[in-house]
């Protein structure tokens, strides 16, 4: 019993002066990781290059809040098409006949409020009488207007020019309100998401000149710089800026990746 209470103190003794070693080990071994993380991101830094993804300048799912029949939808996935093109066009016969009857409606109550007026100038209706009847027109006019706005929407045009990315619906088919109907993307002007390291922002302002060179094409375009993130992320030190590419040319597509050459002229600079 003795040499077992001898050999659990000997053990004891032992852990316990070995810890002062491996809490050393451990601050060593997270000090070389920060370093090398530093290192890596100054290396970034100081070579002047980062990844970027480009994406289209505007893109949109239209929807319309109408209930009705969809009687035409000329474009298919990955066609073109230029502003003010009809990009569906609804049945709308049965809002057409409400506006013509909230028309109709309209004109039944401005005859009644008018007759009301001829009666009191002669005394023979109340004010009341009349300020009903006008209330009753307003409503009119109200419910007619409404109506109309709807049977705008019987035709969606295109907002810009642009290609469909995808239909999500079909002819003849009856979407529910709100339902999603085609996703489009304009064509002209692509933009660059870029991650880059936060030692650049002091370096970097709006209009400033880089090059891109695409993966996928192997071209390269001239860029401009937009927009500068507002924060920094804490964890990964990285900072989103915003690029344009002026000319894409027909060959560039959003989604496609490449690599910012010379993002910033003082970069390396940096510490």
């Amino acid at each position: 019993m003795r040499d077992t209470n001898r050999m659990s103190f000997d053990y004891g003794r032992a852990l316990f002066s070995v810890l002062p070693a491996l809490a050393v080990a451990l601050t060593s071994i997270a000090a070389s990781a920060q370093t090398g993380a530093t290192q890596s991101t100054n290396r970034q830094g100081a070579s002047g290059s980062i990844r970027g993804v480009t994406r289209a300048e505007a893109a949109a799912t239209i929807s319309s809040e109408l209930v009705a029949r969809i009687v035409e939808l000329p474009f298919k996935v990955g066609q073109a098409f230029s502003k003010d093109d009809i990009l569906i066009r609804f049945d709308c016969q049965r809002y057409e006949a409400d506006l013509e009857a909230a028309v109709a409606d309209v004109s039944a109550q401005q005859i009644h409020a008018e007759t009301n007026r001829q009666l009191l100038r002669h005394r023979a209706t109340g004010a009341n009488d009349l300020a009903l009847a006008e209330a009753k027109l307003a409503q009119a006019v109200a419910t007619a207007k409404s109506i109309r706005v709807r049977t705008r929407q019987c035709t969606i045009s295109a907002p810009y020019d642009g290609r469909i990315v995808e239909r999500l619906v079909d002819v003849f088919e009856m979407p529910a309100s709100n339902a999603p109907l085609v996703k489009i993307v304009r064509v002209g002007a692509i933009e660059i998401d870029l991650i880059v390291p936060s030692n650049w922002s002091p370096s970097l302002a709006s209009g400033q000149r880089f090059t891109f060179a695409v993966d996928e094409t192997g071209s390269v375009h001239d860029a401009i710089l937009l927009n500068v993130g507002a924060i920094i992320d804490p964890v990964s030190r990285t900072l989103r800026v915003t690029a344009r590419l002026p000319d894409p040319g027909l060959m560039l597509r959003p989604g496609m990746s490449g690599v910012a050459q010379r993002v910033i002229d003082a970069q390396a600079r940096n510490p």
